[in-house]
């Protein structure tokens, strides 16, 4: 059974500095046996939502694994993450970075503030 986390809708249109140019998606495996899967997808919403990312990171055993995503010409976005199975071994965090390559803070997503939804967007 999989369970499945959205960010909800980020805003992106806020000035040179803390617009995100893209977005990190983190994923921490502390399980100590078994690989994980996390299947990622990312959404503009200009209005429409419309599929901007999606890729399928594997994550060894006590490891770590990252990807980004271009999300320069979303006003605003959403981050969905599916993770294979319902377990506590496997933490996401969701980072917005500027055309700087610095974080903001306001796209900042932890484990803990992300929202449980029931399925992957088609």
């Amino acid at each position: 059974m999989s369970k499945v986390f959205s960010t909800g809708p980020l805003e992106n249109a806020n000035g040179p500095l803390t617009t995100a140019s893209f977005v990190m998606v983190k994923v921490l495996n502390n399980d100590t046996d078994d690989e994980t899967e996390a299947h990622i997808k990312v959404f503009a919403l200009n209005g429409d939502k419309i599929e901007i990312g999606d890729e399928t990171l594997e994550v060894e055993p006590e490891s770590s694994d990252f990807t980004s995503f271009d999300v320069s010409n979303a006003v605003e976005y959403e981050v969905q993450i599916e993770l294979e199975e319902e377990t506590d071994d496997v933490l996401v965090s969701v980072f917005g970075k500027n055309v700087d390559n610095e974080l903001i803070a306001a796209h900042r997503v932890l484990q803990s503030e992300l929202k449980k939804i029931d399925e992957l967007t088609d």
